[in-house]
């Protein structure tokens, strides 16, 4: 599995994939990688698949299967990916690496008698370390030679992904490392007994280690400097092989596979987002929608107030994600609002917050935030005698002469988060006729000129990712637009780039005519109730599984210079 796609070789030796494809398309359910046969193993990275099969060959492919490059080899018996390049290991030790889209492949200088690998020779994060029979393991890439971490002799199980990594001590010990640290340091659990250390998550995220044997365990591995591991309830009996990332987990379970995890990644068939908006619970008589971050906030014809989506920020937190409310919430105090406007900050992480909402009353204005966990209520004189209200870095207000003033409840530091040149234009006001709005956005934009340019600088690649549409991938992930009808108003709220997938998260959310509300998008921020990821498990569709297949040597193979060309063991891809 990789950020975006997971793959299965099945009992028949070919191999089924599903997720992320090439040509902008999401495969919800399993389908076939055409003109492979004979599969005893499959590794996903970020960026490329490789498969290898009883013969030894090896085929690699990116986002299209039907795109092969990888070099030509007969002896290799497992392969490992990573960000741009792969590796694979040979049966008589060695170990041979080469980037991705490339059949070019060159040893590991100084890496011999290796009977496991986990990661890739790469530069900078990115480690390859080595399992010896005797138990040795050694790490490296081009840049840091390779050296033994003497506190694994002994090891009997190796397991990476990105720089994270495990292995499986005698006496029953867990050690665990991160590969970017200099000489590993590694951490150990006692009383772990098992068989394999699989470790799944990416090069700068989140990860997980689990060990497999006759009692399954896994541990959620926090981003460092933590990087501390908090283990999570028992898998269930008859785990046979498992495989897992930042998203989603897949267990073989005697014949069947099983995933759990992120919507859309579980190979049940059901789509990431949902196939139409759907409507926010109990919300029929909304007169105006604002959005921020990854909160949608709605008020009603009776003055009142609602949200869904992410609590509020709450800047004592530091960079922790707030709760969710899936189903719309109530802003307690104020039964007399006539307009609401939102006020934006960020993380430490980039991404884009709710950091307070302000309610217009009349001759008063009143605003939320969080602190210290709780919900706090005050007034807002900068904003009483505003006729209208504007999001934004801060919540600024508009008189009847022109006057404007804001109210801020974040520290700015460095920047102001989340503007963009157009945003004022597209977004403050509700049509092309109000000028006074046009106004007030040129007076804004005047004030904040110096934070704009600031924001370019220092995050001018983010600020660009979230110009464009929910769900940019392809048409299975766009917003079925055409089944709208009687909109008055959009909204949308997309808080990161996700660089691990090249796709912008977020939802939209239309008012209609009626007062319903109706969403599309991450199904956690629809406010209809519906979660995002799945905690129980569910089978993959039309996979079947088999006993474990393994590389057959027809005789013992002796050290070859790779060749370039595509490899004879494995049938081209149908063009």
């Amino acid at each position: 599995m990789d950020g975006e796609r997971a793959c299965a070789v099945e009992a028949s030796g070919k191999v089924a994939c599903w997720g992320r494809s090439g040509a902008g398309r999401a495969d919800f359910a399993p389908v076939e990688v055409p003109g492979l046969e004979d599969v005893v193993g499959v590794a996903a990275g970020q960026s490329a698949t490789c498969a290898w099969t009883a013969r030894g060959a090896v085929a690699c492919w990116e986002l299209d299967p039907g795109v092969r490059f990888g070099p030509r080899f007969d002896d290799i018996v497992q392969v490992s990916v990573g960000i741009s390049s792969a590796c694979g290991l040979h049966a008589t030790g060695r170990v041979s690496c080469w980037a991705n889209g490339s059949g070019d492949a060159r040893d590991v200088a100084g890496v011999t008698g290796v009977v496991e690998i986990a990661g890739v020779n790469g530069v900078g994060a990115e480690r390859l370390c080595v399992r010896s029979k005797a138990g040795d393991v050694s790490c490296g890439n081009q840049v840091s030679p390779f050296e033994a971490i003497r506190e694994l002799a002994g090891a009997t199980s190796l397991g990476g992904a990105g720089a994270r990594f495990a292995a499986l001590l005698p006496d029953q010990r867990l050690a665990t490392w991160v590969g970017w640290t200099g000489r590993p340091m590694p951490a150990f659990i006692d009383g772990v007994d098992g068989e394999r250390a699989i470790v799944g998550g990416h090069l700068n995220g989140d990860a997980g280690v689990c060990v497999l044997g006759e009692r399954a365990r896994c541990w959620d591995w926090a981003n460092e400097p933590s990087g501390a591991l908090s283990e999570l309830p028992p898998l269930r009996a008859g785990v046979r092989d498992l495989a897992l990332d930042t998203e989603a987990t897949c267990a073989r379970v005697g014949d069947r596979l099983e995933c759990w995890g992120r919507v859309g990644r579980l190979g049940d068939g059901e789509a990431e987002y949902p196939r139409d908006f759907v409507s926010v619970k109990g919300v029929a008589d909304a007169r105006q929608l604002e959005a921020v971050g990854r909160t949608m906030c709605a008020l009603r014809a009776a003055g009142r107030v609602v949200c869904w989506g992410e609590r509020f920020h709450d800047e004592d937190a530091g960079g922790r994600a707030s709760a969710i409310d899936r189903e719309p919430v109530e802003l307690p105090g104020v039964t007399d609002a006539v307009e609401i406007a939102m006020e934006q900050g960020d993380r430490s992480d980039g991404t884009i917050v709710a950091v307070a909402v302000c309610a217009r009353r009349p001759n008063r204005a009143t605003c939320w935030t969080i602190e210290q966990g709780q919900l706090k209520t005050s007034d807002a004189p900068e904003l009483a005698s505003a006729a209208k209200l504007y999001s934004g870095p801060a919540i600024c207000g508009a008189s009847a002469s022109g006057a404007v003033r804001c109210a801020l409840h974040h520290q700015v530091t460095g920047h102001v988060p989340g503007f963009s040149e157009d945003d004022y234009e597209k977004y403050i006001y509700q049509g092309p006729a109000d000028g006074a709005a046009r106004r007030v956005a040129r007076e804004l934009e005047k004030r904040l000129r110096g934070a704009l340019a600031a924001r370019r600088q220092l995050d001018g690649f983010h600020a660009a990712g979230q110009s464009d549409t929910v769900g940019r991938i392809g048409p299975a992930l766009r917003p079925p637009m055409d089944a709208l009808t009687g909109v008055v108003e959009l909204r949308r709220i997309e808080w990161t780039l996700d660089w691990d997938i090249d796709r912008v998260r977020g939802a939209l959310c239309a008012r209609r005519s009626d007062g319903t509300v109706a969403c599309w998008g991450e199904r956690d921020y629809l406010g209809a109730g519906q979660r995002s990821a799945r905690a129980s498990a569910v089978t993959v569709t039309n996979v079947k599984m088999g006993p474990p297949r393994h590389v057959t040597l027809r005789t013992p193979r002796t050290p070859q210079t790779p060749r370039h060309d595509t490899p004879d063991h494995v049938a081209p891809a149908p063009r």
